[in-house]
C-alpha cells in the first residue's frame, strides 16, 4: 500500500482528471434563457481518421487470411439485412475526451438519455412506448413526436422505468432534462463515495484510493455523455455489497436492488446469491414489484412483449465495435453463435458453483462474481456498462485491502487504443480493441478466484 501522503496526491490528481470529464463534457453547451443549448465548436475530428487518408500506425495493414475475409463478408450481411437508424444533423462537435471512446463519435450528448424521455412523453400523449404504434394516426402522432425530441435509438427500458422516470423527466424539455440527469449522475457518484468512506474509515490510505477509483474512471465519461442508466446499477450494486459488508440496512439494500430491477433485468444475476443467504423478504418483494410492473402492462399491450423480451434476452450477438463482451470477441475467431451461446451457459456455470458449491463462501466476492458473469455471457455488453465493473472492483478491493485490485481498474481506466484506429479498421485491429475491453474483466475474474476473502463468519456481517 502506498504511502498516506503519496496517496492524498493521487487524489488531489484524479479529482482534476474527474472535473476535466465534465468540463469536456459542458463545453458541447451554452446556457441560453433557462434552456441547455447544444452548440457547434468548429472541432474537426483528427485528419487520420479520414477514410480517404492513407492507413498507418500500428496493425494498420488488413492482410488475406480468412478472418478478415469472413469479417468483411459479416460486415456486408449486416449492412444488406438491417434496417439502419436514420441519424439527424449532428448538433455539436466532437474533442478531447471524445475522440477515446467510441459511441461518443457516433451521436450529440444524451444519444441513448432522450428514449427515455420519448417513451416517457409518448405515455403522456397516449401513444406506444416501445414506438410500436398499430393503427395510421398513431403512428403519424409519433412521428411529429420524433421531431420535438432529439435522436434517440428505440426505447429498451422496462415499463416500471418508463411509467416513474421516463414519466417525470418529460415534463422537463428534453436538454434540461439531459442536465437534470447529469446531475444525478454525479449524486449517485459521490454517494458511493461516501459510503465507501464508512466502509473503510480505519484505512484512510484505503479510502483514498478507492474514491481515486471512483473518481479517474475514463468510462464515466460516456456514460455521462451518453446519458445511460448503468450508473444505477452501479449504485444498486455497490449498496448491495456494502450491506453484506457491514454497511447500511437490508431495507435499503432491497430497495436499490428492486430499483435495479426496474431499469434493466440485468441484476436477476444477483437473485440466486440471495438464495444462498436465505433472504426470503428481499426476494419477494424486490423482485414482486418489477416483475408485477412487466406482467400489467404486457397483459394490457400484449404486441410489445416480443419487443422487450427480444432485446432483454439478447437472442442475437451484435458484432459492432460497440459492443465490449467476451462473446463479442470470440465470434471474430470462430463466427459462430453456437459457441456465443455456449459461453454464455459457461460463465452462467461458473458464477452457480461459486454461489453454493464453492469454499469458504463470502457473498462479496460472489456478487463480484456475478458482474463478471454479466460481462461475459451476455452478447450485449457496450462501453458505459464498464461503470458497472467499477463497482465491483472498489468492493473487492474495499473488502481485501488488496492492491492487486488496482490492476484490472487500471486495465479498464487507460483509454482504449480507439483514437489510433479509427477510420481504418481491419480484423486484427478489431480484436486488439476488444480485447483492451475485455481483458480486465479476465484478469478480474482470476483475482477473485485466487483471493482469499473472509468468511461471513469472520468478518460478522452475517444478515
Amino acid at each position: 500500500m502506498i504511502s498516506r501522503r503519496m496517496a492524498q496526491v493521487v487524489l488531489f490528481m484524479a479529482a482534476i482528471a474527474h472535473g476535466i470529464m465534465l468540463a469536456n463534457l459542458a463545453r458541447h453547451f451554452t446556457w441560453s434563457g433557462g434552456e441547455l443549448v447544444p452548440i457547434r465548436t468548429g472541432s474537426r475530428p483528427p485528419a487520420h481518421w479520414n477514410r480517404g487518408h492513407r492507413s498507418s500506425g500500428p496493425l494498420s495493414r488488413p492482410g488475406t487470411h480468412r478472418f478478415e475475409q469472413k469479417l468483411r463478408e459479416l460486415k456486408a450481411h449486416e449492412i444488406r439485412t438491417r434496417q439502419l437508424i436514420s441519424v439527424p444533423p449532428r448538433q455539436t462537435d466532437n474533442f478531447g475526451l471524445d475522440l477515446w471512446v467510441r459511441d461518443a463519435n457516433r451521436t450529440d450528448p444524451g444519444g441513448d438519455f432522450f428514449q427515455i424521455i420519448y417513451a416517457g412523453t409518448a405515455l403522456r400523449k397516449g401513444l406506444n412506448i416501445y414506438e410500436n404504434d398499430s393503427s395510421e394516426a398513431d403512428t403519424r402522432r409519433a412521428t411529429i413526436l420524433k421531431r420535438t425530441v432529439p435522436f434517440h435509438p428505440p426505447n429498451r427500458y422496462p415499463p416500471g422505468f418508463i411509467y416513474t422516470a421516463g414519466w417525470a423527466l418529460s415534463f422537463l424539455s428534453p436538454w434540461n432534462a439531459y442536465l437534470f440527469w447529469t446531475v444525478l449522475h454525479e449524486f449517485a457518484l459521490f454517494g458511493c463515495i461516501w459510503i465507501t468512506w464508512r466502509m473503510s474509515r480505519y484505512t484512510p490510505q484505503v479510502f483514498i484510493l478507492s474514491a481515486v477509483m471512483w473518481l479517474a474512471f475514463t468510462p464515466w465519461y460516456l456514460e455521462l455523455y451518453m446519458g445511460q442508466t448503468t450508473f444505477l446499477i452501479m449504485t444498486g450494486t455497490f449498496v448491495l455489497g456494502a450491506w453484506w459488508a457491514g454497511e447500511g440496512s437490508r431495507s435499503r439494500a432491497g430497495l436499490w436492488w428492486m430499483l435495479t430491477l426496474l431499469v434493466k433485468p440485468l441484476t436477476l444475476l444477483y437473485a440466486s446469491l440471495l438464495v444462498r443467504l436465505k433472504q426470503w423478504r428481499v426476494l419477494a418483494w424486490g423482485l414482486g414489484i418489477p416483475v408485477l410492473s412487466v406482467a400489467i402492462y404486457f397483459s394490457v399491450y400484449p404486441a410489445d412483449a416480443p419487443v422487450f423480451f427480444g432485446w432483454a434476452s439478447g437472442r442475437e450477438m451484435v458484432s459492432s465495435l460497440g459492443n465490449l463482451c467476451f462473446q463479442n470477441l470470440v465470434f471474430h475467431f470462430c463466427f459462430s453463435d453456437r459457441v456465443a451461446l455456449g459461453i454464455a451457459l459457461a460463465a452462467l456455470v461458473t458464477g452457480l458453483y461459486f454461489t453454493f458449491l464453492h469454499k469458504p463462501f463470502n457473498p462479496i466476492r460472489v456478487l463480484c462474481i456475478w458482474v463478471t458473469v454479466y460481462f461475459l455471457g451476455y452478447t450485449h455488453v457496450w462501453e458505459h456498462h464498464q461503470v458497472l465493473l467499477l463497482s465491483a472492483l472498489v468492493l473487492a478491493f474495499t473488502a481485501t485491502k488488496k492492491s492487486r485490485f488496482l490492476l484490472p481498474w487500471l486495465l479498464a481506466a487507460v483509454p482504449s487504443p480507439f483514437y489510433f484506429f479509427e477510420g481504418h479498421w481491419n480484423w486484427i485491429r478489431e480484436i486488439v480493441y476488444l480485447g483492451s475491453g475485455t481483458l480486465p474483466v479476465l484478469i478480474f475474474l482470476f483475482l477473485l478466484m485466487v483471493t482469499r476473502f473472509k468468511s461471513r463468519r469472520e468478518t460478522g456481517t452475517v444478515p
